[in-house]
């Protein structure tokens, strides 16, 4: 055997690979550091050129960001070096992290640029286009994780969706159908922790659904350009209002503003009066 199968990384399997490594240095007639074994260390003492040159070796097998984390002192001792290599390959148990650090560590990888289009605690959905939205990697590692982290991503996060206009009832309906498909995708049980939805639905105005402990279920809008867009604009405060008496009585909380989306598609229907031609 040349190399080993797989170079050693970071919760890689130590056993095997330290068994193929013992191979390769037997080969290299540096028969005495093929005596390790992973459960009782190194048996014997090596001479300090016999530990160099076969330092040298397991470096070719190693990633260098994990070699990298072994003291510079203890890497061309190879007893040494197989020591720390051991330990840093031990598997890394998040779960054993006290809650408070897993949130933050959930949070951190939610900021990263690896996780959607997320900027100052907005995250777009692009529901405009397919309505397909997948959930980060990191929630389908275990439950407890997934409900950890989907609690805390719905609950702390904007959600910015870009629906199509919705000028009639074929519109409201395609918007209503992408707003579903989102919810499903996006794990709409844990949508209870969901606390503020931007949604643009007109070419010129933005709906901002927002759910607290203290005022409930209320909507608010970036703009009201004419009378015409402000009646409308009030016949669905109207219509929230009424849906803020169903969420007490039901014991509803974020998932009221999907609720809000979805209940009465023709609500969202706007119809802009067209200048007629003299």
């Amino acid at each position: 055997m040349t190399s080993c199968t797989v170079k050693l990384d970071f919760g890689g399997d130590f056993k095997s690979w330290s068994t193929e490594m013992s191979s390769i240095l037997q080969a290299k007639q540096l028969s005495r550091i093929s005596w390790f074994n992973p459960k009782y260390g190194l048996m014997g003492k090596l001479g300090w050129q016999e530990s160099l040159h076969a330092s040298l070796a397991i470096f070719s097998e190693v990633e260098p960001y994990l070699l990298g984390r072994v003291p510079v002192e203890d890497r061309f001792d190879a007893p040494r070096l197989l020591a720390h290599l051991q330990k840093l390959c031990w598997p890394f148990r998040l779960l054993s992290l006290p809650a408070e650090l897993r949130n933050r560590i959930y949070d951190l990888y939610f900021q990263s640029k690896s996780f959607g289009n997320k900027c100052r605690g907005v995250l777009v959905v692009s529901c405009y286009l397919d309505g397909r939205y997948r959930l980060p990697p990191l929630t389908y590692v275990s439950r407890q994780i997934r409900a950890e982290s989907l609690s805390l991503l719905v609950g702390t996060t904007s959600f910015k969706s870009l629906l199509p206009p919705c000028y009639d009832w074929e519109g409201a309906q395609h918007a209503n159908r992408l707003v579903r498909a989102w919810v499903v995708d996006a794990a709409g049980a844990y949508f209870r922790y969901l606390r503020t939805v931007y949604f643009h639905i007109y070419s010129f105005w933005d709906c901002i659904l927002t759910f607290s402990d203290r005022h409930g279920l209320t909507i608010d809008f970036t703009d009201t350009r004419n009378e015409q867009v402000a009646e409308h604009q009030q016949k669905l405060v109207s219509y929230i209002k009424g849906l803020e008496e169903d969420r007490k009585a039901l014991n509803l909380k974020g998932e009221s503003i999907v609720l809000a989306m979805i209940k009465e598609p023709n609500v969202w229907i706007f119809e802009e009066d067209e200048d007629e031609d003299e």
